[in-house]
């Protein structure tokens, strides 16, 4: 197939995709309007812009625009759009599928490890070591370089500077620890794996979308291979000359919040207000080079929450008060520098400001990946309060709501481990108070922090 074919190919493609997304079938369903009229039809496309186009039971085809639908419609509608435009680009025949020229072996079981919900929570995260790191030039016929650590195996298309190298491989290792150390049972970092845990950094974004790499994210995590995607771009790497700088450190801590995800337990990835809020949480905790410190968490999350990335300038608030230089920030230091790093401040929050208008949270904790994600394609903040909230359940489940509800969250995640469902098991953070009283419990925790949670009426 010649290239000017493929290129015309996806850019009739990306055309279709952005022109709407049609459904060979669907069946009917009612759909209501913002005024509660309700019809009967069948969904043939949604386009972002202009709405949806349906069948009516008398074969008439009519367009309804997004605006004019109830909420619950667009959430479906926006799915729909979403997992059609995902099915779409696992097809797409140019995407790299290793499994078709190099059979999968089998992997062999790693070794169950006991429970360490009974650890106490630390309050420093230190991995003042320096990783020992192996690089591997890319053998004839593969355009990857390779940097291995004790645990993560980094593919890269582009050849970075050790320095480089070393800041990623730190935040990976240093990761894994924090994972490995907080009394959540995480499984995967405290087994001995039979394989490196996989990253691919990509210097183009159109690689990094045809391994598989999300629409509009500049990073992802493809829970389905277990790899973490990543662009120079995410890292706040760019190329100039022969060589590449980095702009934005700060940055990097984004990626904590895939590099949990890649360790978490797969029965928790399956929850995803959990999957969410607990990587989001752990991602905002403190960090410098080599050292995390999770011990007072309340004010990163008050922050990360209501502060766009304009508004959070100053980084005080995430520093350990007792911070002195590491090891591993010295050993950065001194290593010899073939790019350039300029520290600038760079820390994302949800912007979702002090009053905030959220799903009741038994619907948000029983929501599927699509409804969670709805909006990551429209124009709305829905998404925003989806994650946002979810990192302040969690928070609350760890910090606020006792020990009886920090227990309460860890036998949560024990039960999922063991391969109960959500709605099996969601009684148990509750303890013995109803939905509404737990969501009472934890909107009056918030308030008193500043920030005003209200939740929708059912049906909204």
């Amino acid at each position: 197939m010649s290239m000017d074919f493929r290129k015309r190919w996806r850019f009739l493609m990306c055309a279709a995709l952005a022109a709407g997304t049609a459904f060979a079938s669907a069946e009917m369903r009612t759909w209501t309007d913002v005024k509660g009229r309700k019809v009967q039809a069948e969904l043939l496309e949604v386009d972002m812009t202009r709405g949806v186009r349906v069948r009516l039971a008398n074969g008439r085809e009519v367009w309804i625009a997004m605006e004019k639908l109830a909420g619950r419609d667009r959430i479906f509608a926006r799915t729909e759009f979403a997992r059609k435009l995902r099915a779409d680009q696992l097809r797409d025949p140019f995407a790299p599928n290793e499994r078709q020229t190099r059979p999968e072996k089998a992997k062999p079981a790693a070794r169950p490890v006991e429970p360490n919900f009974s650890d106490p929570w630390p309050s420093v995260i230190d991995s003042d070591i320096s990783p020992d790191l192996k690089f591997i030039e890319p053998e004839e016929g593969d355009d990857y370089y390779v940097c291995e650590s004790a645990h993560y195996r980094v593919r890269t298309s582009a050849r970075l500077s050790k320095s480089l190298s070393k800041r990623l491989m730190i935040l990976l290792e240093s990761t894994h620890r924090y994972c490995a150390q907080v009394p959540l049972n995480f499984t995967k970092p405290r087994q001995q794996q039979p394989e490196k845990f996989p990253v691919r950094l990509f210097a183009s974004e159109k690689d990094y979308r045809m391994a598989g790499g999300l629409m509009g994210a500049k990073a992802s995590y493809n829970a389905r291979n277990g790899e973490v995607l990543i662009t120079l771009e995410a890292l706040g790497v760019k190329e100039i000359g022969n060589g590449y700088t980095s702009d934005a450190s700060g940055r990097d801590q984004e990626l904590v919040a895939l590099f949990v995800r890649q360790l978490a337990d797969p029965a928790w990835t399956k929850v995803s207000w959990l999957d969410r809020g607990l990587a989001s949480f752990m991602r905002i905790t403190p960090y410098r080079p080599g050292k995390f410190t999770p011990s007072s968490m309340k004010r990163p999350v008050e922050r990360f929450f209501v502060h766009p990335v304009a508004e959070v300038e100053d980084q005080e608030y995430l520093l350990d008060p007792d911070y002195q230089k590491s090891d591993m920030e010295k050993l950065l230091e001194d290593a010899e520098m073939e790019d350039t790093i300029v520290e600038k401040p760079y820390e994302p929050g949800f912007g979702l400001g002090t009053k905030v208008v959220s799903p009741p949270l038994a619907r948000l904790m029983a929501f599927s990946e699509l409804e969670f994600d709805a909006d990551l394609l429209g124009e709305g903040k829905r998404s925003a309060v989806h994650y946002g909230v979810a990192t302040l359940l969690v928070h609350y489940m760890l910090n606020g709501d006792g020990e009886s509800g920090k227990k309460a969250f860890q036998q949560y995640l024990r039960a999922l481990q063991k391969g109960k469902a959500h709605a099996e098991v969601a009684p148990l953070l509750y303890g013995k108070r109803t939905p509404e009283q737990f969501q009472k419990d934890f909107q009056r925790y918030w308030t008193r922090a500043g920030i005003d949670i209200s939740f929708e009426q059912p049906g909204a």
